[in-house]
Formats: structure tokens, sequence, C-alpha cells
């Protein structure tokens, strides 16, 4: 009796350490895209030269998500700087390029101009800026906030810098509404960092087809995500809200 008690004790033991050492694995971290090696990206990566510069400011918060989309946009463009803080006043490196470059916010604010505007605009010229810049550029550098809404609009709001800075909003159509559907958004107007990265880009640049790859890993990434969650479990958190708009 106390042999076979000894046994199944050792079956349990042996798989309780299987489960702990299968849960150890899954949360091995890669250490280019901070994803579980399960769900790494990297190799879905397609590095892309983009003529306008990208700087991101990327929430704290938003830095612990496994979910976020800056990190893609990091990794694939070429011309692009990714900075972790709440507000470009606590980021030095940041506020530096801010204050000697010119730099459009984009962000949908009240006082926002239309991407299509600027485009109309012959030769593009600088619509405002802090400082005479140092180094003429044909080319804004452009600077996105990423996190939710919530705190995106803080970070705006709270900023000097970010609220004296001109901003630059636009509107998808219905071909570019967003497919990043593990998260939730006020709107379906509203895309993910990544989705907004490339679609300023296409526009800007006039190239369609150049910033597909930064989609195509967001869609593995998502696939990925909704594969381990279950379908039953992305039915009842996702899909209602998604079809109401809210994302």
């Amino acid at each position: 009796m106390n042999k076979m008690v000894r046994t199944m004790t050792s079956t349990q033991a042996y798989k309780n350490f299987k489960a702990i050492d299968e849960h150890d694995m899954k949360r091995l971290l890669c250490t280019r895209c901070s994803h579980p090696t399960t769900t790494c990206y990297c190799h879905t990566l397609q590095s892309v030269t983009n003529d306008w510069p990208v700087l991101i400011l990327q929430h704290p918060n938003e830095a612990k998500h496994a979910l976020g989309t800056a990190r893609i946009a990091a990794l694939s463009l070429t011309n692009c700087q990714l900075f972790t803080a709440t507000a470009p006043e606590n980021s030095p490196t940041l506020l530096a390029q801010l204050t000697v470059n010119d730099t459009l916010v984009v962000y949908p604010s009240a006082d926002a101009i239309e991407l299509s505007e600027l485009l109309a605009k012959q030769p593009i010229a600088p619509l405002n800026h802090l400082q005479p810049t140092t180094t003429p550029s044909p080319y804004y550098q452009l600077l996105f906030l990423d996190g939710t809404w919530r705190k995106t609009r803080r970070m705006l709001y709270e900023s000097p810098l970010l609220q004296q800075l001109p901003k630059l909003t636009f509107t998808p159509n219905q071909t570019q509404l967003s497919r990043y559907r593990i998260r939730k958004a006020p709107s379906v107007n509203y895309l993910s960092t990544v989705e907004s990265i490339a679609l300023v880009l296409e526009r800007l640049e006039k190239n369609v087809n150049k910033y597909q790859g930064l989609l195509s890993t967001q869609a593995w990434m998502v696939e990925k995500q909704i594969s381990a969650m279950g379908p039953a479990t992305y039915g009842k958190n996702y899909t209602a809200q998604n079809e109401a708009g809210s994302e």
C-alpha cells in the first residue's frame, strides 16, 4: 500500500514538473520581438526603407503589452526609432530630435491637418516648427503615439511640446479598416499603431504595396493569438464587439 502511494506520488510529481517545464518554455522570450518563443514573429518580418522618418513614443504600459504592434514597425522600418516614455520631455534623445527637426504628430486632434490636404501642397513645406531645421530635408519626420486611446490622449494633453507641434490626421477607406481584431478601439476607423504607420507612409510615398509586409506580420501575430486563446474565448470576448464596430 505504501509502495503504491509512493508510486502515485512520483507520477504526480513528474506530471507537475512537466507542466511547470512546459509553462516555462512557453514564457521564454525572444530577445528581438519580446514575444514568447512559441509566438515569435521575427521570421515574418520584412525590412523596408521608409523615406519619411518615423518616431514612435510608446507609453511604458504599452511596452509591457504582448499584443502591441509598435515593435513590428521598429523592427521592419530602416528609418524608425522607438522611445518608451510618457512624454518627449522625459526622453532626452527624443526631445533633442523634436526641437531641431520639423515634426508632424500623427493624432486625430481637433487642430490636425488632414493627410489629403498635406498631399495637395506642392511642394511640401514645413507647417510649423519650434526652431529652424538644422539639416534641410524634403520630408517631415512623423511622430506616432503608441498606447491605449486613453493613455495617448493623456500623453498628448499633458505634454506642452506635443501640444505645440502640428498634428496630422487621416481617414482610412473601406479597404483599410483595422484588422487588429484582438484589442478594443473606440471606432472601426481607429487603427493599430503599425496599421497607422503603414497607411500614412503608403499615402505619403504613393506606393500602395510597399508596406504590406508590416501588415502581414501583424496578421500572423493576430491569427497566432486567436489560435492560442481558442475560438470560443475569441468569439465571446471579441467577435461581438468587432461586429459592433468598437474593436
